[in-house]
């Protein structure tokens, strides 16, 4: 006859369910600390793009640029014609492919004047940023 209780099955029963107990605790511990450390960063400002979609751009005044004139160096205001203003460039139809000279730049819309109702710069300026380039 077989005996009411056997204390070798409850012991071997009681360590396999510690051991499904501890994996169980050790899951539930990596997700926390991973939601925590995952919050903390986003919390951070360190997400590379947060909200870029919603960012609101900053309109420029396009210009076409004559004259040899390198991406990041400054143009005379004889060498800019005025295009127009917005948040995204105009089409570079007139910019042959190419990367030594600037063909179509942006300025801040302090970096330009109106002079007798036509925009120029305002002397020699730095684009804000270069949208296509020419040789």
């Amino acid at each position: 006859m077989e005996p009411f209780f056997d204390l070798k099955k409850f012991i071997i029963m009681t360590t396999k369910v510690k051991k499904l107990l501890g994996a169980i605790f050790a899951i539930v511990l990596i997700a926390t600390v991973v939601t925590v450390y995952g919050s903390s960063i986003s919390g951070s400002g360190l997400k590379k793009h947060e909200n870029t979609a919603n960012a609101k751009q900053a309109s420029l005044r396009w210009f076409q640029i004559s004259g040899s004139h390198a991406p990041g160096t400054a143009v005379p205001p004889a060498d800019a014609t005025y295009l127009g203003e917005g948040t995204t460039p105009p089409p570079a139809d007139e910019c042959p492919d190419g990367t030594n000279n600037q063909c179509i730049s942006g300025f801040n819309t302090n970096q330009t004047m109106v002079v007798n109702g036509n925009r120029m710069l305002n002397g020699s300026q730095t684009p804000a940023t270069v949208s296509a380039t020419r040789n």
